[in-house]
């Protein structure tokens, strides 16, 4: 199958659905890779093919072969990929849920790497993963008819997860809905205005809140501090930039919100254990 998108370091092959309820992608990690903080409108299952990744929300995940991950609609969350990796996602749309099984957007799922781990009966969970696998081959499947077959292994699939994964009803969704209404408005805050000179105090006064709110946030939401999260989307823009430009290393340090050519080398290094003069030699030679 063709790629959908790539870049040098990350595949992607993206497939909809007929009826454009499901969303299945496959990714190809050639190097270690961050996928920012981002959200879906519906559901999410991340399953590892091979390889190992980490998934930050609000726990920290960290995802090996054969492993299972679920995500609930609107759950901000960045991923980690190790070099290698290979995973499959399937999306399902919460209109079509709402309108097929309503039930199933007011129960807690729970299935994470501490839940597999934790099971002493495997087998209903090896039929999940089963299902998901036949899905994958008939979802990028070009028979006729391949798309009846999708609509049923996706309500397998949802079968499974109601039937042996569920831990409850879902409590207090208006002010989990809130929290995450926050954390996006700040997300997005920061994507918009990353080459700005952003204050802690900046923040707050976006959300009308604390600063130490704000704080909280990130601690818990991202395990790291808002200005440690602002750098990494500088480094992120600066790294496009010095694979699809040609702009010297000083001009896209000051475009990207550095405060300096000398911070951006430092946190590069940090980062990739080379200098981006390195980096850029590395890409042009491949």
């Amino acid at each position: 199958m063709k790629a959908g998108y790539a870049n040098s370091d990350l595949k992607e092959y993206r497939k909809h659905s007929k009826n454009r309820s499901f969303v299945m992608c496959e990714y190809e990690a050639a190097a270690n890779y961050d996928i920012s903080p981002h959200w879906h409108t519906g559901i999410e299952m991340i399953y590892v093919l091979h390889g190992q990744l980490s998934v930050a929300a609000q726990e920290n995940w960290t995802l090996c072969n054969g492993e299972f991950l679920f995500l609930n609609s609107s759950q901000i969350h960045s991923i980690t990929y190790t070099a290698g990796t290979r995973t499959v996602s399937l999306q399902v749309s919460c209109v079509w849920l709402y309108k097929v099984i309503p039930e199933f957007l007011s129960i807690d799922i729970e299935l994470t790497p501490l839940t597999l781990r934790r099971l002493k009966d495997r087998q209903p969970y090896e039929e999940l993963v089963r299902s998901v696998l036949l899905l994958k081959d008939v979802f990028y499947s070009k028979e006729e008819y391949a798309d009846i077959g999708v609509n049923g292994y996706v309500f397998l699939i949802l079968y499974h997860l109601i039937t042996h994964f569920r831990a409850g009803e879902k409590k207090g969704q208006k002010e989990v809905y809130l929290y995450q209404q926050q954390i996006r408005l700040l997300v997005q805050y920061l994507n918009k205005h990353y080459q700005e000179d952003i204050s802690l105090q900046n923040l707050a006064d976006t959300l009308y809140v604390s600063p130490q709110y704000i704080s909280k946030l990130f601690r818990q939401h991202f395990s790291m501090t808002y200005k440690q999260y602002l750098m990494k989307i500088r480094l992120e823009h600066a790294v496009y930039e010095m694979i699809y430009t040609e702009d010297s290393l000083l001009d896209i340090s000051i475009k990207c919100g550095f405060s300096s050519q000398h911070a951006f080398i430092d946190l590069f290094k940090k980062k990739y254990n080379m200098t981006p003069s390195e980096f850029r030699k590395m890409k042009s030679d491949l």
